[in-house]
């Protein structure tokens, strides 16, 4: 792909695009990441779980796209071809045998696609607060805003067909589902917020049994101490 330009006011589609993690929801360890080379990192991690951390190749099927400055760019539509390989990423080498494509992967996961991507720069939520405030699905929440999106209509994630056995419950770990991912979190801002709904929402969903059984027992207690007082 050439040399990238990351001269400080000379941004073009391939500096947004490249050297940074595209993630689903800000901090969680699920990143895609495009390198200036042509080759790239893709990884689904678990709590205490990696089921994909291989690299990519990558090439774009209209160069002069990337190239065009940004500023007059975004939002930049371009199409690449994926094909994603059984090399184990850098960081994860010490634990390749452990991450042999072969568990996770069958064939499919390896064949070359074309997906089309739009990049766009503003402000913009991660995708998990797509999901309606009263999904009990279990997922991991982050906050935030972020000043780059990579929308796509077909994940750059393995097909659900490509894997032996899908990772786990909840949309966080069904990547076939997602349709964009975010880079370059931006300065918090109070009135980006949903006052109180915003912060407690997703934790409520998270652990909706917990908090139940809590009030509950609260609850209980309550009617205990006004059933020894009425009886005392």
């Amino acid at each position: 792909m050439g040399r990238l330009d990351v001269e400080q006011g000379h941004e073009t589609v391939l500096s947004l695009l490249c050297c940074r993690e595209w993630q689903w929801a800000g901090e969680l360890w699920d990143f895609v990441k495009f390198l200036p080379d042509g080759t790239g990192e893709l990884q689904l991690a678990g709590q205490t779980t990696i089921f994909v951390a291989y690299v990519f190749h990558w090439r774009a099927l209209d160069a002069s796209i990337l190239a065009q400055p940004a500023a007059v760019a975004l939002p930049a539509r371009f199409e690449l071809e994926i094909t994603l390989t059984r090399d184990v990423i850098s960081y994860w080498q010490q634990h390749a045998t452990s991450l042999r494509a072969d568990r996770c992967l069958n064939e499919i996961a390896f064949e070359p696609r074309t997906i089309a991507f739009t990049l766009e720069k503003g402000c913009f939520g991660p995708e998990w607060e797509r999901v309606p405030f009263f999904s009990f699905e279990r997922q991991q929440y982050f906050y935030g805003r972020f000043g780059l999106r990579l929308c796509f209509e077909e994940s750059p994630y393995p097909p659900i067909d490509a894997w032996h056995e899908v990772p786990g419950p909840g949309s966080c770990r069904q990547t076939w589902k997602w349709h964009y991912l975010v880079s370059e979190r931006l300065p918090h801002r109070f009135e980006d917020d949903v006052p109180l709904l915003h912060y407690f929402g997703p934790w409520v969903r998270e652990r909706w049994r917990d908090v139940l059984f809590v009030v509950l027992a609260v609850v209980a207690f309550c009617l205990l101490l006004v059933w020894y007082h009425a009886v005392g």
